[in-house]
């Protein structure tokens, strides 16, 4: 009865070996597949990244030109600021010197007023 019983010791020992050969593939497999995954991500990243990168240059390129023309644009706005401050000045010292001019508009004739009055007293 021994031999029988090695027999079926045996079968389920040599049934077991398969089963544990079995998951060491099954999970060998696994790891080959996660370290394919893992390289095949790394590779995806990577060139992701490179393509992000070209797309910065591409807009560092564009970013410039108009960060150029945005410093222009600055200049010529404090340019135009200044002319306006200039104009201002002029138009109110055009202002004064028309009030000026009134004023001293009136001086000729007020001159001959009294010239004409100083004659009229001088010949009365």
């Amino acid at each position: 009865m021994e031999p029988e019983w090695n027999q079926f010791e045996t079968d389920d020992i040599s049934h077991e070996i398969r089963r544990i050969r079995a998951d060491i593939n099954s999970l060998g497999n696994k790891i080959r597949a996660a370290d394919y995954g893992h390289s095949s991500d790394t590779k995806l990243v990577t060139k992701q990244m490179k393509d992000l990168n070209e797309q910065i240059n591409m807009l560092l390129h564009q970013v410039a030109p108009i960060e150029e023309i945005h410093l222009k644009s600055l200049a010529v706005e404090s340019r135009l600021e200044r002319v306006e401050r200039r104009l201002k000045k002029q138009d109110e010292i055009k202002q004064l010197m028309s009030v000026e001019q009134l004023r001293h508009t009136w001086l000729p004739i007020y001159a001959v007023i009294q010239l004409v009055l100083s004659w009229a007293i001088f010949f009365k």
